[in-house]
């Protein structure tokens, strides 16, 4: 007696890519059209050919837990490797081979809704101090601003860092971009250009010296009304200072405002909104 042997190859396929797409709520979660795969896998797409994805090789070999929509799948886990199936179905013999999906998060944007800023003499606010209250880290990222959010979708009309401002308030929208992934995210924020406070010359004061020694105690809080003029004192804090320097940077405010100074002393008095 005699028998023929007989093999049967088993269909010729291509390791695919991995499928990569951006998230959009940084959830690690999206859809995934898997059958994009299939003109990687297959050179040629043979009417004997059945393509078929589970979510485990297991279920794979056991032909079963099929995924039914692998048009619109939603990944379960970041990452995720699926399994392709491609049977010849003449023959039954079949290949098994990996996707792996991947889900790749867009930049962290803070929610900051306002930033507020000083106006400047020239009208104009330098955007990278926003970036610095909007991006805590910006390695890899492209950032630019826009005016609108169809111009920040589009990455289109970019505005200069030196932002000139024609309003107290603007709506800016900032644009982040990851350059190795391609990922968006979008947010808005709300410039609000404070009026800067007028600080109105108060008189000198002067007082008689009963002890020759050239020093006197003076009350300093007389002179707040007389700075701040009609501007509301519920607006703005007054504080007095020894030198220039510590009135500019905010720092060393006399605490006691009935202050022992001496002759020709100047005092510094800061006004900020």
């Amino acid at each position: 007696a005699e028998f023929g042997l007989n093999v049967i190859q088993v269909p010729d396929v291509n390791l695919p890519n991995a499928i990569e797409l951006c998230d959009a709520d940084y959830d690690g979660s999206t859809t995934f059209d898997l059958t994009v795969s299939e003109f990687e896998i297959l050179d040629i797409r043979d009417d004997d050919i059945e393509i078929t994805y589970f979510e485990s090789e297991t279920d794979l070999e056991a032909d079963s837990n099929q995924i039914t929509n692998p048009d619109s799948y939603q990944n379960i886990t970041n990452p995720q490797t699926v399994y392709v199936k491609v049977t010849n179905t003449i023959s039954n013999c079949f290949v098994s081979i990996p996707l792996e999906l991947i889900v790749n998060l867009p930049p962290t944007i803070n929610p900051i809704p306002t930033i507020e800023t000083c106006d400047s003499p020239t009208n104009t606010y330098d955007l990278s101090e926003a970036t610095a209250i909007l991006m805590d880290d910006t390695t890899g990222i492209n950032i630019t601003y826009h005016s609108s959010f169809a111009d920040a979708t589009n990455n289109q009309n970019a505005l200069a860092t030196t932002y000139n401002y024609t309003a107290p308030t603007t709506t800016i929208y900032i644009r982040t971009e990851y350059v190795a992934t391609s990922c968006v995210a979008i947010a808005s924020f709300d410039l609000v250009v404070n009026p800067n406070p007028i600080a109105n010359q108060p008189p000198d004061l002067e007082e008689c010296d009963d002890d020759y020694d050239f020093e006197l105690v003076f009350d300093l809080s007389q002179q707040t009304a007389i700075v701040l003029g009609a501007q509301n004192p519920a607006q703005y804090t007054v504080t007095y200072h020894e030198t220039d320097v510590d009135a500019i940077d905010g720092v060393n405010a006399i605490s006691d405002l009935n202050y022992n100074a001496i002759s020709w002393q100047i005092i510094y008095v800061r006004i900020e909104n």
